[in-house]
């Protein structure tokens, strides 16, 4: 595997091009992104490198092979699209950019649904106190459908879907608009236990164990753009906590395409927090939607920004950081 690597004062960003992500990213030695040992590498989980990928949604017509209830045997990752063939397009000492088309085949009408997927990755220089000596990227991501989708050929919604994996024994934060109420999110798998999860104002509160699988949804209108997931390291050097941070712009007057299975027909999420529990090999990941596309319909053209931050703190003073930035009082750029 060819890496590109972004290296400023004690951090780094690492790219995989070939695989159509960020591998990496280290500030001051601590890695801030789930990347598999050896024990994850296991026949058929090839696909599972860590890291900031990109998929498509709704994850019923691609990935699940049923649509009655949650069943891991039915569960089927696209070689097409994950390792896929992405191809390196740009890349200078700040900036790369990758691309590859796709052909998948829906898991249920059994057609075939061709498109484009290109990422662009940016180093950013923040300035604004506290986070002024965090590492940060900004990313772009882009699908484009084909015209001409064939006459006969079942209309079809697809969606960016952003998944950023994560080391467990953290919390996962979620700023939540002031009209979001206890039912601003839903279950996706086994409904997650009360202790792993706090909901005051503002935000909601997820703890990613390791030990506990559940994944959870939350709709655009209840969603900020914002979230933060922490986990405390212990350092020699005293308490601190690792934080990764994420922003971009929910769009709540468009249609999202993802939702759970046996609510397929409900409106989709725009966010989503999943939590692994397979061990020593477990993550967590915090996964973003962008409004979808119809195939044959409308607009072919889907563009989706984040911002992800990674940076050191205190463990004593993250806690108002994370509050702070989450309620939208600190402005990164």
């Amino acid at each position: 595997m060819q890496l590109i690597t972004w290296r400023g004062e004690a951090s780094s960003i690492t790219l995989l091009p070939e695989r159509g992500r960020v591998l990496q990213v280290l500030v001051r030695g601590q890695e801030a992104f789930w990347t598999p040992d050896e024990s994850a590498q296991s026949p058929g989980n090839e696909w599972n490198v860590g890291g900031d990928r990109l998929w498509v949604s709704p994850e019923a017509a691609w990935f699940w092979k049923t649509l009655q209830r949650v069943d891991f045997e039915q569960y089927e990752i696209p070689r097409f699209l994950d390792p896929g063939r992405w191809k390196l397009s740009r890349s200078t000492d700040s900036f790369c950019e990758m691309a590859q088309r796709v052909v998948l085949r829906h898991q249920h009408n059994e057609q075939l649904y061709a498109f484009e997927l290109a990422r662009r990755f940016g180093r950013v220089a923040l300035r604004e106190p506290p986070f002024e000596g965090c590492v940060a990227y900004h990313s772009e991501n882009e699908l484009r459908l084909e015209p001409g989708a064939r006459q006969e050929q079942p209309a079809q919604s697809i969606g960016l879907w952003s998944l950023l994996q994560l080391p467990v024994g953290g919390v996962m934060s979620i700023g939540l608009r002031a009209t979001a109420s206890r039912a601003a999110w839903r279950d996706y798998f086994t409904p997650i236990e009360p202790a792993m999860w706090t909901q005051e104002s503002g935000a909601l509160h997820l703890q990613i164990s390791g030990g506990d699988q559940y994944k959870i949804g939350v709709a655009p209108r209840s969603l900020t753009g914002r979230v933060a997931y922490a986990r405390e390291l212990g350092t020699e050097a005293g308490d601190e906590v690792l934080f990764v941070l994420r922003q971009w712009e929910p769009q709540p007057w468009l249609d999202y395409c993802d939702a759970p299975l046996g609510q397929l027909h409900s409106p989709g999420d725009a966010l989503q927090v999943y939590s692994d529990n397979g061990g020593p090999s477990s993550f967590g990941e915090v996964e973003l939607h962008a409004p979808a596309l119809r195939f044959g319909e409308g607009s072919r053209l889907s563009l989706a920004s984040h911002l992800t931050v990674v940076g050191l703190a205190g463990r004593g003073e993250w806690t108002a950081w994370r509050d702070a930035w989450l309620a939208g009082d600190i402005v990164l750029l």
